[in-house]
């Protein structure tokens, strides 16, 4: 949330995974903040999933063959639970999270691109850490991806299958 958005102005904050139902909240949320005249702030955040694990190869629906894992619950208590959780008590935490490069967080990629940074999560909401200028060798590689990603948005915007 930027610093000129009142507290009583509070975001609609909705995390975004690419699943069908996140796809769903995120319309819904939409609509709730365009009706309360909120703003929105969408988010998602990677993590490794215990699911990839080499061990989970063997798992069968018997539950006499599925493989323990070796974590406490809280240790998987990151993500959508963990911003919910900052922006409701105000209990700072640090997310590697996926938002607009607007102003510039990363310098030498375009401003209208989606950058991976780290975020600061607390009652102010989700807020991007401006990281600078990539090595140049990063900066090219990751304009090749965000070129082909604009083509793609392009694409499904316009209907336009020649900017694939």
């Amino acid at each position: 949330m930027s610093e000129h958005t009142s507290a009583a102005a509070q975001p609609i904050v909705v995390g975004v995974d690419g699943s069908a139902s996140s796809l769903r909240a995120l319309q819904q949320a939409a609509e709730l903040a365009d009706a309360l005249h909120l703003p929105l702030e969408a988010v998602t955040t990677w993590e490794y999933s215990v699911r990839y694990d080499p061990y989970y190869a063997a798992w069968s629906p018997d539950a006499e063959s599925r493989p323990q894992v070796g974590c406490e619950v809280g240790q998987l208590e990151r993500g959508g639970a963990q911003i919910a959780n900052s922006i409701v008590t105000g209990t700072p935490s640090v997310i590697h999270g996926n938002v607009p490069n607007a102003g510039s967080l990363i310098t030498n990629l375009p401003d209208d691109s989606c950058v991976e940074v780290p975020c600061l999560v607390d009652a102010r909401g989700v807020q991007p850490t401006a990281i600078g200028e990539l090595p140049p060798q990063l900066a090219a590689l990751n304009r090749t991806n965000v070129n082909v990603q604009t083509l793609a948005v392009r694409a499904a915007l316009e209907g336009d299958v020649g900017n694939v």
